[in-house]
């Protein structure tokens, strides 16, 4: 509109009274009606205030920037208010992602690439930032984001075929290679949000896996290393829990081929057929050990290999087989001990595991269900 065209225009006098009074709504219209597109998107920004409301703010500010064409100066307002409400939560809290890329679009068409590139970086779109500071001359920081941003691919790629090694080496039962898995998705830059996921999986694996023993269902404890700690604690797979009975209440140690008894400071005392033992005794090949008042425990000697019965007590009816050689499970399944770790190895072809093809060789954890041509072993 001409100037004379203005002068003569009753809605742009009438915009013109509005504006002065403070109505920017209504002059807002009332430029649009006239086509001073510029001074509608004025309107809008002057619209916005200190308690103004996000959602209103926000839609002045697209209003602004639809009305202001390419004028630069009025594209960067809007941008600038739109990108202030992105990080309004910051830093407590990360900006909004999709408000700074609107933002940086606003930006971009207002020439203003540097803070174009600010807003699309701290939305977490590496690539388009760097675009966007090798627009703004900046070309040390381009290369320094494309560098992270490459950095940030490797560790991402890392990240995929870590978590799929834990899946696969779960699977097959190799837990310790499962572990090591799962702890590079716990430590890698890349696993943002999921982390917490990983750290309660290796949490879970570390809670299921067992050292020296592992309890079969069917109240059948194998231990594969001395001593035998007998008492509440359970450290050798067998809880006690009879009220007398000691956190770790008596041992039994395997010295140059014999087994050996001795009471671990136990408050009640620990008796080898029937008679309280005061120093470390040789087991004979069979007899009873009573811990406290009510647990009693037939052994047996059979060589190198020492066969434990709960007799008496609130775990009546539980065994422990120990010995530190493996253990024949079935014809061609042997149990063995390896750094502590029980390994159940078949010569006979690969295990089922929890129902699915597994391999040969598990690292047995609490929860397995192992099975092999019939052959079923629970570890609980």
């Amino acid at each position: 509109m001409s100037f004379l065209s203005r002068l003569l225009s009753s809605d742009y006098r009438r915009a013109l009274a509005a504006e002065a009074a403070g109505d920017y709504s209504l002059a807002a219209r009332l430029y649009a009606q006239c086509g001073e597109t510029r001074k509608v998107a004025e309107m809008h920004l002057l619209q916005i205030g200190p308690k103004t409301q996000r959602d209103e703010a926000l839609a002045r500010l697209r209003e602004a920037a639809r009305w202001a064409g390419d004028d630069g100066t009025l594209l960067r307002k809007a941008a600038q208010g739109i990108e202030r409400e992105g990080r309004r939560d910051a830093p407590t809290a990360p900006p909004d992602g999709e408000l700074l890329r609107e933002a940086a679009e606003l930006y971009e068409r207002a020439s203003a690439f540097r803070q174009a590139a600010m807003c699309m970086e701290a939305a977490g779109d590496a690539t388009r930032a760097a675009e966007l500071w090798g627009r703004a001359g900046d070309l040390t920081r381009m290369e320094s984001l494309l560098d992270r941003e490459r950095a940030g691919e490797r560790a991402a790629e890392a990240l995929r075929e870590a978590w799929e090694e834990y899946g696969l080496e779960m699977a097959a039962g190799r837990r310790e290679k499962a572990r090591a898995a799962i702890e590079r998705c716990c430590t890698s830059p890349a696993a943002g949000a999921e982390r917490p996921e990983y750290l309660r999986l290796r949490e879970e694996l570390d809670g299921r896996r067992l050292s020296d023993f592992v309890g079969l269902r069917g109240n059948l404890v194998y231990a594969g290393a001395f001593p035998i700690v007998l008492g509440r604690e359970g450290t050798s797979g067998l809880a006690l829990r009879d009220g007398s009975v000691s956190r770790q209440h008596a041992r039994i140690d395997f010295q140059g081929g014999r087994f050996v008894l001795s009471d671990f400071g136990s408050r009640n005392g620990t008796r080898l057929d029937g008679i309280a033992i005061a120093n470390a005794i040789e087991l004979g090949e069979r007899g009873e050990i009573g811990l406290g008042e009510d647990c009693g425990i037939e052994f047996a000697v059979r060589g190198k290999r020492l066969e434990l019965a709960v007799t008496r007590g609130r775990e009546k009816g539980w065994r422990l087989l120990a010995q530190p050689a493996p253990f024949e499970l079935a014809t061609g399944v042997m149990l063995r001990f390896e750094g502590g770790r029980p390994i159940l190895r078949s010569e006979r072809g690969p295990f089922r595991l929890s129902g699915q093809m597994a391999s040969s060789e598990i690292e047995c954890i609490r929860g397995d269900v192992v099975s092999l041509e019939g052959a079923t072993w629970e570890v609980v």
